[in-house]
């Protein structure tokens, strides 16, 4: 198997996996969790989750045991994405226009933290996202959740930093997690 078809094969098994962990219930904030798809439903490689499930199984774990902690990577690898790319103003990802360029940055920051920020504990718990999920971003971020201009938003040098070693944790802890499960 060539190394294209090996990401081809784990971007499936992890996109299956984040569709079930995102709810497609439209009476518990369709718009939010629509958005929390846009992102990682794109074209990309899907390294972080293929690394997660290679390090699992080459450690003797099962697949069954690793997909939900490769699928919240790949949420979290997202939301930093998000956050980035209204940091950095860009215009475009993957192939199309940045969420902030198409809904402005209040509601794309709220689908960046809501990917970030509740995930992890819910789903490698068990639990599917739903209503706690969203009354906490909202509640968190009730000046972002209404359609206003966009505020001036910049991270600080130190915010990035903190993020990118929350997601060299992140790999570690959900690759372990997945192992104990094996």
């Amino acid at each position: 198997m060539t190394l294209r078809a090996y990401l081809d094969d784990c971007r499936g098994l992890v996109e299956a996996e984040i569709r079930r962990i995102v709810p497609a219930d439209g009476r518990r904030g369709a718009a939010l969790y629509d958005l929390m798809l846009d992102y990682p439903l794109r074209e990309a490689k899907g390294l972080r989750p293929a690394l997660c499930i290679a390090t699992c199984r080459a450690l003797g774990g099962k697949l069954e045991a690793v997909l939900r902690s490769a699928a919240v990577l790949e949420l979290y690898h997202n939301a930093f994405l998000i956050h980035d790319d209204i940091e950095d103003e860009s215009i475009m990802r993957r192939g199309g226009p940045t969420l902030h360029r198409t809904h402005g940055i209040p509601v794309a920051v709220n689908v960046g933290d809501a990917m970030r920020g509740h995930p992890g504990p819910a789903v490698l718990a068990g639990r599917p996202l739903g209503n706690a999920s969203e009354r906490r971003c909202r509640n968190a971020y009730p000046h972002r959740a209404r359609s206003s201009p966009p505020p001036s938003y910049r991270a600080t040098p130190s915010d990035t930093a903190r993020a990118l070693a929350f997601s060299k944790r992140a790999v570690r802890s959900a690759t372990l997690a997945a192992m104990t499960e094996a």
